[in-house]
């Protein structure tokens, strides 16, 4: 799925090193300070369940060894299992439902405010292509088998983000949506100065939904932000079919946004004040002729 990938993403780019960092940690499994048992007779120091009646006559102390007339329960009192009342389940539905939605306008606002509002980001973006798809190198690989990554021509881009107000009275911004820009520059001339801003002929895809509501961030459509770092996310559907309509019901997003793809574009960014790290990932499916129902996605 669409968050999968952009996880794995995200954890090779939050790591120094490029690989997993996992923080050491320590589980003890219950027991006993003491054993009563036929094959271990008990210390004639050690007080046994009659003494600590006697110590403590307000509290009842229960021998689990013997497991009669132990009522263990099984918690359905206190939360009662999901499928056993309708009414119920729709109450906790709607209970969950409340805490996602208050989740998805959180970081729909964070979002937009710490990376967007009142923001033009201007960087160069340095970029590698794979050998697979670019013309007359498809094979080349290197000495693992794997595809070349070959180191074009920068690229200078500015970055923008707006938010857009369809629909004020709709409740929880749900008429209100990001929409993302960026504008590609020529390299500046030497002999004649900086070159006014100009749009290249051709741009890369973008990495982002055309209109990122609140509800984007739900979490399969792989957007997300945390902290300093956010992920956005975008693709192409391997046959084409039309979005649904209104809200897809929660427990059906994932199955929604979960593909196929043909194409499948997230970017990772990070930022510490006015500085900003973006990594953009271009999964395209291999264009080998061989229709497939779950085209093979190369980056």
């Amino acid at each position: 799925s669409r968050r999968n990938v952009v996880a794995a993403a995200a954890a090779l780019l939050l790591s120094p090193t490029g690989t997993w960092a996992l923080a050491p940690f320590t589980r003890h499994a219950p027991r006993r300070a003491f054993r009563l048992g036929a094959s271990s007779p008990p210390p004639a120091d050690l007080p046994g369940p009659l003494e600590h009646g006697e110590a403590y006559p307000d509290l009842e102390f229960v021998d689990y060894e013997e497991g009669e007339g132990v009522e263990w329960g099984d918690g359905d009192d206190l939360f009662p299992r999901m499928g056993s009342d309708a009414a119920t389940d729709r109450e906790v539905e709607e209970m969950r439902e409340t805490q996602r939605v208050q989740n998805d306008v959180f970081q729909f606002q964070t979002y937009h405010q710490k990376f967007l509002e009142g923001r033009e980001w201007r960087g160069e973006w340095t970029v590698y292509r794979t050998s697979t798809f670019m013309e007359g190198f498809e094979d080349v690989v290197d000495e693992n088998g794997a595809p070349r990554l070959m180191r074009s021509d920068p690229i200078r881009a500015i970055s923008t983000g707006t938010k857009i107000v369809t629909d004020a009275s709709l409740p929880d911004y749900g008429g209100e949506h990001i929409r993302h820009s960026e504008r590609y520059v020529p390299d500046p001339s030497p002999d004649d100065g900086p070159a006014p801003p100009a749009a290249q002929e051709e741009e890369p895809a973008p990495c982002w939904p055309a209109e990122l509501d609140v509800y984007g961030f739900r979490g399969p459509q792989g957007n997300m932000f945390v902290g300093p770092a956010y992920t956005t996310c975008d693709a192409d559907p391997a046959t084409p079919r039309a979005a649904p309509a209104g809200r897809v019901p929660h427990a059906l997003l994932g199955e929604a946004h979960a593909g196929p793809f043909s194409a499948l574009r997230p970017e990772l960014g990070i930022a510490d004040g006015d500085v900003r790290m973006r990594v953009k990932l271009d999964y395209r499916a291999v264009p080998d002729g061989v229709p497939r129902a779950h085209p093979r996605l190369r980056l």
